[in-house]
């Protein structure tokens, strides 16, 4: 899978924005020309899954094209659409074609606004109740704040009767503070996650972690203990809240002028342009090389260097942007040898 991203705009202002050094910085829309060359780089595999990112997406005066596109290209298994939802009315005829999944981001009212919130609530309404989408679309929550109220998230899990979640512990903004340890960033806000988990599952749901999956070792045994039990009362749901593998995978984001990045995390560290590759296999190995295979070598404290799934590349202890600066130094000290 890679995504492509549309456009830089975007029509909410999330201080929490896991692009935010894209989105809304300028005005930039992805060409025709240069996304039917992304999907032709992207597709020289076939049966390939296509995201289509932001920014938010729809917003791309060539939206429904793209779609149309994609839908009718035989070797693109999936396409894959992540949105705020705000402006999903507007393209029902191609959000409802079978190859379409559709990731809602879910703010809540108080972030932006009643009004807002119930035409989010419109707009689901539609996919879920009256196009019957329940099986392809999934309901996110980027998880902020430990103050935050998300009984909006449990509303609309009850209201489409969904029992997954997908969940993203968001970071700092690596460009403004010091904060480096992403262990103690995930050990200070377990007290949280575990309430929310808790909520969940009092209304049957089962969360799965996006990006910044927590480190299984943050758990005390107790708690692992719950969450083993809790994970074990759902086994027809997805979920990797009890897996030890805290590591990820290159996202592979192809922005407006083709060139990719690993992912937004790691927008700053490196950009690449895809013409330089033969294929995403290629482009995703790179990342492996340039980016993850050094990651694996620089533990996120003193306790990782006894772990063993630190050991055996299962466990990156946090995003890999907490790791940026070393993994800067780290290959320009490699490119000196």
């Amino acid at each position: 899978m890679a995504n492509i991203m549309l456009t830089y705009r975007c029509n909410m202002h999330c201080s929490y924005c896991f692009a935010n050094k894209f989105v809304n910085k300028e005005n930039t829309d992805i060409s025709l020309k240069n996304f039917m060359q992304a999907v032709t780089f992207i597709t020289r595999a076939d049966n390939q899954v296509i995201g289509l990112i932001g920014g938010e997406p729809t917003l791309h005066p060539g939206f429904k094209l793209f779609m149309d596109l994609l839908n009718g290209n035989s070797r693109v298994k999936k396409v894959r659409v992540f949105t705020n939802g705000m402006l999903i009315d507007r393209y029902i005829p191609e959000l409802t074609r079978k190859k379409v999944e559709v990731c809602v981001n879910c703010n809540s009212p108080d972030m932006i606004g009643e009004k807002a919130y119930a035409c989010l609530q419109r707009n689901l309404d539609m996919l879920i109740l009256e196009h019957n989408m329940k099986d392809r679309i999934q309901l996110g929550i980027n998880l902020y704040s430990d103050e935050m109220d998300y009984s909006y998230i449990m509303d609309l899990l009850q209201r489409y009767g969904l029992h997954s979640v997908r969940t993203s512990l968001t970071v700092p903004d690596f460009s403004t503070c010091n904060e480096t340890d992403a262990l103690e960033h995930c050990r200070k806000r377990k007290d949280f996650l575990l309430e929310f988990y808790r909520k969940m599952d009092s209304i049957h749901v089962m969360p799965y972690s996006d990006c910044n999956r927590p480190p299984f070792c943050i758990w005390t045994e107790e708690e692992q203990q719950w969450l083993e039990s809790y994970v074990a009362r759902y086994p027809g749901i997805f979920t990797n809240l009890t897996s030890p593998d805290a590591s990820c995978l290159p996202a592979c984001d192809i922005l407006p002028n083709l060139q990719a990045v690993r992912c937004f995390g790691m927008s700053d560290f490196q950009k690449v342009p895809i013409s330089d590759f033969d294929s995403l296999y290629d482009l995703h190995n790179f990342f492996l090389k340039e980016i993850d295979a050094v990651a694996f070598k620089l533990p996120a404290c003193e306790d990782c260097k006894s772990c063993h799934e630190w050991k055996v590349r299962h466990c990156f202890a946090g995003c890999i942007g907490y790791k940026a600066d070393r993994l800067r130094a780290c290959n320009e000290a490699i490119a000196q040898l």
